[in-house]
This record gives C-alpha cells, structure tokens and sequence, in this order.
C-alpha cells in the first residue's frame, strides 16, 4: 500500500471541511446565517461540544495515522491495524460517508444550517436524499468516523464514536422538535414515510 493512502482520512475530513465552509460562504454572500444554536440552546450548547471534540479526536487520530504511524501502538491499536485489506475496507465507509455529507449539504439549497437558529428551522426538503433519509448528513458523518476506526483503530477513533452517536442523537431530536412545531403536518407526514437514518435503522 502507497504511502499515499496514509492521507485517506485526512483527506475525507479536509474535503467535508472545505464543501461546509463553501456553503456557509456562499449562504452567507445572500445575507443567510447559516450557523446557530440559539433553539434549545442549552441542549444544543452541549451536543456542539460533543461533536467539536469528537472531531478534535478524529483528526488527530487520522494525523497520527498520517505522519506518525510509529505511534499506533502507544494508542492501543492493534498489530493488525495496518492491514492493507482492513485499510481497503475502511476505504469504503470513508469515501461513501464523505460524498454523503457534500451531496447532501448541496440537496439543502439554502435551507442548509448548522444547528437550529432560535426562529427555528428554514424550509422543509423532502427531495433527492431525503426520500431515504431524514438525516443523511449525520449518516454520512457516522460512516466516516466508523470507517476511520476501521482505518485506524486506538483509542482515540474508539472514544470518537460514542461522542458522535451522543452528538447526533440530541441534535437530531432537537431539530425534529423544530421542524414539527414550524412544519406540522408536513413534517409528520415526512416522519411516516422516511426514516430517521436508514432503512431498517428508523
């Protein structure tokens, strides 16, 4: 295996990071915040430091993998971490988490948010991923953070996912509270017909 695919991981988060910050640039040029966490703010306050230290952890990990693989062992990873088929395998989550998260930032429009601001939700979108999925960013986001521990399991990607699933868990209720109370029917009728995550995970 080319010293090349070390980077996958880095590579995965630097391509997600790059399509979020493009998206909130190109919303925020038409005058729209695309970052708030002022509904349930304090349920939220905690979710968003879940997840930054979730990815805090996750990107050393994937540094570590990257520029020091010396340093696996110290972090418990296991003698047949490196093993290029296990390597071919967490590839896979990886790269189909991370074109998730970017296509499905793109199907928002500009409903896209991070967070729910305290008016609440922006419009409702049912269309393109979201005849699948209620929440096919959070899907995405979980196949890549399971995918780099599959790459490169330590302690740290092992402490990552329990953080993210937590994250996800109460940002996801938080928004569906929003979206029922601004939606309605709409949104109760969305929440009948498709799944929170995936089929058969409703």
């Amino acid at each position: 295996m080319s010293r090349f695919t070390e980077f996958v991981p880095l590579l995965s988060l630097a391509l997600i990071f790059a399509a979020t910050l493009v998206r909130g640039f190109m919303l925020k040029r038409q005058g729209i915040e695309t970052y708030s966490f002022g509904y349930r703010s304090n349920l939220q306050s905690a979710a968003e430091k879940f997840w930054k230290f979730a990815v805090i952890l996750v990107v050393a990990a994937s540094a570590v993998s990257a520029f020091m693989p010396g340093w696996q062992t110290a972090l418990g990873a296991p003698p047949w971490s490196a093993a290029p088929s296990l390597r071919a395998i967490a590839a896979i989550p990886i790269a189909a988490g991370t074109l998730l998260v970017i296509a499905a930032q793109a199907g928002l429009g500009q409903s896209w948010r991070i967070g729910v601001p305290a008016s609440g939700p922006a419009d409702l979108v049912t269309s393109g991923l979201y005849r699948w999925s209620r929440n096919p960013i959070f899907v995405g986001m979980f196949l890549v953070s399971a995918g780099i521990f599959l790459w490169t399991p330590n302690l740290l990607t092992a402490a990552q996912l329990p953080l993210a699933a937590a994250m996800m868990s109460v940002q996801v209720r938080i928004e569906e509270e929003a979206l029922l109370a601004r939606h309605g029917e709409a949104y109760a009728e969305f929440v009948r017909t498709t799944p929170r995550w995936i089929r058969p995970f409703r």
